[in-house]
C-alpha cells in the first residue's frame, strides 16, 4: 500500500485500501454496502485500492466466488475488474 500512496501522492491524489476476502462479495448486503462505500471513497477523491485479506481468507483451490471460477490465485481483482 505504502507504493500506491507515494505513487498517487505525487499527482496530488490520495488512495485508501479496503481488505476484503471472497466471502464478503458472496453477501449481497455486503456487496451494497462495499459499493456504498466504494462511491463514498470516489466522492471524497479517494482512489480505493481492494486488496485480499490474507490474515482471515480462507480460501482454497479452486478459487470461486459468485458462482464462477476466478481467473488468478488474487481472485480479489477478477471480482472487482470483471
Amino acid at each position: 500500500m505504502a507504493l500506491y500512496d507515494a505513487l498517487f501522492s505525487q499527482l496530488d491524489v490520495m488512495s485508501s485500501q479496503l481488505l476484503v476476502t471472497d466471502n464478503d462479495f458472496k453477501n449481497a448486503d455486503y456487496r451494497v454496502q462495499l459499493g456504498q462505500i466504494v462511491n463514498s471513497l470516489i466522492a471524497l477523491r479517494s482512489i480505493p485500492i481492494f486488496n485480499e485479506n490474507d490474515a482471515i481468507s480462507t480460501r482454497t483451490a479452486p478459487y470461486e466466488v459468485l458462482k464462477r471460477p476466478l481467473q488468478s490465485d488474487k481472485g480479489v481483482e477478477d471480482v472487482c475488474i470483471g
